[in-house]
């Protein structure tokens, strides 16, 4: 087995055994200092009749290798060393790829175009920040930052995973239409944002702060089929490094919590993940 390492790999503890393993020579080794050129794989070879083999080309010569283990980092930050290195090696292998696309970005602007509000930088406020229309329609009351460039903060961050090239961005920066408390709802389901209360029907519905921050992501996304990858990252953290069954868990708590006043909400979606959906839609 030889690992491939390119770039700077998300923080996380799923590389640590590979490497480790490669380290201590547990059949395999690890390419992290040496320069790939390309990789080709043929079912057999001459030396090893009937083995399929990945044949390695890099700057400290050949490499064969039955198995193949590609770590590589994300396209976001080219400064560090980011490449589009494994998207390359996938697309060459026939594997399915989801295209990628900015995620948790500020909003940037030409020089030109941004002059006018360029004294605003550092100016900060809270505004309704929305995109799309109907079920792909996604919505946040979040702080929005000016920045030298364009615009940034949560809300700019947090929209930025929704909006689509070419789909318009609206941002309502009148203050006084925005409400004292802002609330999200589904069904009959009412968090507030600002009293961190839950609500379903007139029962309030106590919850623990991940059961509050696990039910707050579903509200943010109704009818949005979530991976478990995706609850994961966004109500625990980007590092996660524990049990991933800690999830059914929470949503196990969750549901019971919500079922004792009204039918399920939170469905689950066989092979994705999660979603949060009215019965009666």
């Amino acid at each position: 087995m030889f690992l491939v390492l390119s770039g700077r790999p998300f923080p996380g503890q799923g590389l640590l055994p590979l490497r480790a393993a490669c380290e201590a020579g547990a059949n395999a080794a690890h390419g992290a200092e040496s320069a790939v050129r390309g990789v080709r794989y043929t079912a057999d070879d001459d030396s090893t009749a009937g083995v399929a083999h990945y044949h390695i080309d890099t700057d400290r010569g050949p490499i064969r290798t039955p198995k193949l283990i590609v770590a590589t980092g994300g396209l976001s930050i080219p400064k560090i060393g980011a490449s589009d290195f494994g998207y390359g090696l996938a697309r060459q292998f026939g594997l399915r790829i989801v295209e990628p696309r900015p995620a948790l970005v500020p909003l940037t602007f030409d020089a030109p175009a941004w002059s006018p509000y360029a004294e605003l930088a550092g100016l900060s406020l809270p505004v309704n920040i929305e995109t799309g229309t109907k079920k792909s329609k996604a919505a946040f009351r979040e702080d929005l930052l000016f920045t030298h460039r364009g615009l940034s903060g949560p809300a700019v961050l947090q929209i930025s995973s929704y909006w689509q090239p070419g789909t318009p961005l609206r941002i309502n920066l009148e203050q006084e239409e925005i409400p004292t408390h802002w609330y999200n709802v589904v069904a009959d389901v009412v968090l507030d944002e600002d009293s961190h209360e839950v609500f379903r029907g007139d029962r309030r519905i106590d919850l623990a702060g991940t059961e509050y921050r696990l039910l707050r992501y579903f509200l943010l996304n109704p009818r949005r089929a979530l991976t478990r990858a995706q609850i994961l990252d966004h109500v625990w953290d980007y590092d996660f490094g524990g049990d991933a069954r800690v999830l059914e868990t929470y949503v196990s708590y969750l549901r019971k919590k919500l079922e004792a006043h009204g039918p399920r909400l939170v469905q689950t979606v066989r092979g994705v993940g999660y979603v949060l959906r009215d019965p009666l839609e």
